[in-house]
């Protein structure tokens, strides 16, 4: 990945994130954050349709009719991004690397933010937990962290020491900085363990994203008969018999496991993932995700009383 990689594609992501504002302001997560924040505006005549929680029971019982409680939102939907720069990131044989679509990823939704005047900010990771920015709004503040992002997604490319992914102290990291209940979205591969405590502290105080970038290597090795492979991270080294069937299903066959582990790990701390591939639209797979009625909070966060807030203790 090179620097300027953003600046290329800005007049199309900006476009492309409009789409993605839509979703934002009108799907689920914008209901999310009611009964958060508002304070009584004023009463109508009850619709069909109408949220029930909202109906004016002692204005009901004493006119006769069903009236319904207006209100008004005091804050905006803020918008935290959480971005893996680790150097199994790197790795695929399409045109764009996971790492190039996590910059294209974030980007979009950093501009979609913007267009509806929501807050951003966000922390980007490898071994490490690189810059943290605190949420702020304005397009020269989104500029600011996406050319951070860039720079930092280049230098841990150009440093072989830089193994690993520390995705748990950047959870952390996102939990002590957020003072009220926001979006964050975590961008990753997901190619690490040890981050389910964190991850269910966060998603049991704000609402929590996790995209998984996947590409066709994840599920299904490229035929070139036995070829010497390495672990960028572990550095472990091995030979892969790419042309073997039995290691090919074997191969394919894990990847699915451990992506059903992955969902069923984000449905367990609340979380709602998503699986994104490289060459898919992200803006339209954003999109269709953020519009969609299923990922009301109230969905996932009314079992919170069931499992119990406290199962996710502050470390």
């Amino acid at each position: 990945m090179k620097i300027g990689f953003i600046a290329e594609r800005a007049k199309q992501l900006k476009i492309s994130s409009l789409s993605v504002s839509e979703g934002l302001r009108t799907g689920g997560f914008s209901s999310a954050f009611r009964g958060h924040g508002i304070e009584f505006d004023s009463v109508r005549e009850y619709e069909a349709g109408d949220d029930v929680r909202s109906i004016d029971w002692n204005l009901t019982a004493r006119s006769g009719k069903t009236f319904f409680k207006l209100h008004r939102e005091e804050r905006d939907l803020t918008v935290f991004l959480c971005i893996d720069f680790s150097l199994s990131m790197e790795i695929s044989s399409n045109s764009i690397s996971p790492k190039e679509k996590a910059v294209e990823t974030a980007a979009l939704l950093a501009f979609a933010a913007r267009n509806i005047f929501s807050p951003v900010g966000a922390v980007f990771f490898s071994s490490e937990k690189g810059p943290l920015f605190t949420p702020h709004e304005g397009e020269d503040y989104i500029l600011t962290i996406l050319k951070s992002m860039e720079n930092f997604a280049v230098s841990v490319k150009s440093d072989l020491n830089m193994r690993g992914t520390n995705l748990a102290s950047s959870l952390t990291a996102v939990s002590k900085v957020l003072r009220s209940r926001s979006l964050v979205i975590v961008i990753s591969d997901f190619k690490v363990e040890g981050f389910e405590k964190q991850l269910g502290f966060l998603a049991s105080k704000n609402d929590v994203v996790c995209i998984r970038l996947a590409s066709d290597m994840d599920s299904a090795l490229p035929k070139a008969g036995t070829i010497p492979a390495k672990d960028s991270e572990a550095d472990f080294k091995m030979l892969v018999p790419t042309g073997n069937k039995n290691f090919q299903t074997e191969y394919a066959k894990a990847y699915y496991e451990e992506l059903l582990r992955w969902k069923n790990l984000c449905k367990r701390c609340l979380a709602h993932p998503i699986l994104l591939n490289i060459n898919d639209d992200a803006a339209k797979v954003l999109s269709n995700f953020f519009l969609s009625k299923q990922n009301n909070r109230y969905v996932l966060k009314n079992n919170i009383e069931k499992i119990g807030e406290k199962i996710w203790k502050e470390f």
